[in-house]
């Protein structure tokens, strides 16, 4: 496929002119129809049912965990080897919103699955941004005061 090198427009092989922006490629001209590869076909992410089915069960446990923080007032955070720690306060409200930030990008990997338009670049920036988003707020979660007032 050639193009244009001035405008990108698609030309034929022996072009003398470009319909676009009017690029001469005749006798004397510096300009010349620069050949392209043609772009790859669009395919869309394709995610392992596995690995769906372990997204969907993280769903359910995260709605669960964000639920019983607001109906408790607290967030657990179990430990390696036992224990664990309860964050109360604005602390466990921060938790919450974390966990509802981490459930929204699961779903979107869920959701990016059966999606066949040609939007991924939309899937990775939200993907993205929930991700830092997540982590921030979990931290800040972990590390509030239990109590401001």
């Amino acid at each position: 496929m050639f193009v244009c090198p001035n405008c990108d427009f698609q030309l034929a092989e022996k072009a003398k002119l470009c319909p676009s922006c009017k690029a001469d490629f005749g006798a004397g001209s510096s300009w010349v129809p620069v050949y392209q590869d043609p772009p790859k076909p669009f395919a869309p992410n394709e995610v392992p049912l596995n690995e769906r089915i372990g997204y969907l069960v993280f769903i359910v446990f995260g709605i669960a965990d964000a639920a019983y923080g607001v109906y408790a007032g607290q967030v657990y955070i179990p430990a390696k080897r036992g224990g664990g720690s309860h964050i109360q306060g604005p602390g466990a409200w921060v938790l919450v919103v974390a966990i509802l930030v981490g459930v929204a990008n699961l779903v979107a990997h869920i959701l990016d699955h059966y999606d066949r338009r040609d939007n991924e670049r939309v899937y990775e920036l939200f993907n993205t941004r929930t991700k830092y988003a997540f982590w921030g707020l979990y931290i800040i979660g972990l590390f509030m005061p239990s109590k401001w007032w």
